[in-house]
């Protein structure tokens, strides 16, 4: 599944990520991949990110997403598995 020429997430090197919402847009495919991240990692991993974040590029510390990080990875991985929508 192509969804985006940039990355999903950043990792930086004192362990915090960067999920990189602002860059995945411009197509469905995208923009769904976007919103059903959100979508998951708020409801399954109880993350708090902003009702803005479309936009934006979310910093979640070292400690909350290491804590979470195989759960983290399945949803990145039942995302990857889905078929992309068709474009219109």
């Amino acid at each position: 599944l192509w969804i985006c020429p940039r990355s999903i997430y950043t990792v930086w090197e004192d362990g915090h990520i960067t999920l990189n919402f602002g860059w995945l847009y411009g197509n469905e495919t995208a923009e769904q991949f976007r919103d059903s991240l959100r979508d998951a990692l708020v409801t399954r991993l109880g993350w708090n990110i902003r009702p803005d974040y479309q936009s934006k590029f979310v910093n979640i510390t070292a400690d909350q997403w290491l804590a979470q990080a195989i759960p983290f990875l399945e949803v990145l991985d039942e995302l990857f598995a889905k078929p992309a929508m068709p474009e219109t």
